[in-house]
C-alpha cells in the first residue's frame, strides 16, 4: 500500500513538474487526469508528454515563448568534428550556468586592475596638471590654453614622487599577465608586458581632453580667480619668472606675460614676499 502511495505521489509530481513547463493550469491538469489514468510504462510516459504538448499549443500556450518564431541560434562547436557530441553539450550547460574556465576569471581580474590603475593615474594627473597650470598661467590667460599644450605638459618632480607607486603597481599587473599566460591556451596568451614609461606617456594622451574641459569649466565659473595650491618645489615667485623670461616653463608654447604684474590668483601675503625679496635684492645690489 505504501509503495503504491509513493508511486502515485511521484507521478503527480512529475506531472506537476511537466505542467508548469508548459504553463497548464491546475483546472487543464485536472482536465488531463480524468480522462488518462496515469502511465505504468516508459511507452506510457511518453505519449502523456506528446499529448500535452499538443494539447499546449492548442491552448496556445506556446505563442509567448522566448524565441517563437525565430531561427535557432547555432553554434560553431556544434559542428566541430574534433568535439564529441558529448563534451559540447556539457560544456554548454557549464557555460549557461555563469562557470568559466580559470584562465578567463585570470583575464578578468588583469583587465579589472588594469583599467583600475589607469584611472587612478588619470585623476591624479588631471588634479595635477590642473595645478600646473595655475601656477604658471595666469586666470585672464588660461583661455588660451590649447590642446597641444596641454599634452606636452611635463612635472618631472610628481613623476620621481609618484615613481613607487608606479613601479609597485605595474609589477602587480605583470605579475597578473604571467599568471594569465600560464592558464590560458598558447592562441590567446599576452605576448607583451606592461611598463611604467608607456602607461605615463599614454595618461598624457588621454587626460589632455579631461584636463581641458575640467578647465573650460572652471573658467565658466564668474568667480574664479585661479586655483589654490602651490606646485611642489617651486615657489610662486620662481613659477611667474618663466613667464617673465626669466626662467624655464613647464608648459610648451605658452604665451609670455606683458608688463610686470603680479597675476590676480596671488594673496596678500605673497604680495608682501615679492616686494621683500626685491626689497632685500636691491640692498644686496647698492651695498659696497
Amino acid at each position: 500500500m505504501k509503495k503504491v502511495q509513493q508511486v502515485g505521489r511521484l507521478s503527480q509530481a512529475l506531472e506537476s513538474t511537466l505542467d508548469y513547463k508548459l504553463g497548464i493550469k491546475n483546472g487543464v491538469q485536472r482536465q488531463m487526469q480524468a480522462r488518462r489514468p496515469n502511465p505504468v510504462s516508459v511507452k506510457g510516459w511518453n505519449g502523456l508528454v506528446e499529448e500535452r504538448i499538443e494539447k499546449a499549443k492548442a491552448a496556445g500556450l506556446f505563442k509567448n515563448m522566448k524565441g517563437h518564431g525565430q531561427p535557432l541560434v547555432r553554434s560553431v562547436d556544434e559542428t566541430n568534428p574534433f568535439i564529441a557530441r558529448e563534451e559540447f553539450l556539457m560544456d554548454r550547460i557549464v557555460q549557461r550556468s555563469g562557470a568559466a574556465p580559470p584562465w578567463v576569471e585570470v583575464q578578468g581580474e588583469l583587465e579589472s586592475a588594469v583599467n583600475s590603475f589607469r584611472e587612478i593615474l588619470r585623476q591624479s594627473w588631471v588634479r595635477r596638471a590642473l595645478r600646473i597650470l595655475n601656477m604658471e598661467i595666469p586666470p585672464e590667460l588660461l583661455h588660451k590654453v590649447t590642446l597641444d599644450q596641454v599634452k606636452s605638459l611635463r612635472d618631472p618632480s610628481w613623476i620621481k614622487k609618484e615613481e613607487s607607486y608606479h613601479e609597485t603597481a605595474v609589477a602587480e599587473l605583470n605579475s597578473l599577465v604571467r599568471k594569465y599566460n600560464g592558464l590560458a591556451p598558447y592562441i590567446v596568451r599576452r605576448p607583451y608586458y606592461y611598463s611604467r614609461e608607456s602607461e605615463i606617456e599614454r595618461m598624457y594622451e588621454t587626460s589632455a581632453e579631461d584636463i581641458m574641459r575640467e578647465l573650460r569649466e572652471r573658467l565658466r565659473d564668474p568667480g574664479f580667480v585661479g586655483f589654490s595650491g602651490r606646485s611642489s618645489g617651486s615657489g610662486t615667485r620662481g613659477a611667474v619668472q618663466g613667464h617673465r623670461g626669466g626662467g624655464t616653463s613647464r608648459l610648451a608654447g605658452e604665451t609670455p606675460i606683458d608688463g610686470d604684474h603680479p597675476p590676480a590668483s596671488w594673496r596678500f601675503r605673497d604680495l608682501i614676499r615679492e616686494w621683500w625679496n626685491d626689497k632685500i635684492t636691491s640692498r644686496s645690489k647698492t651695498s659696497p
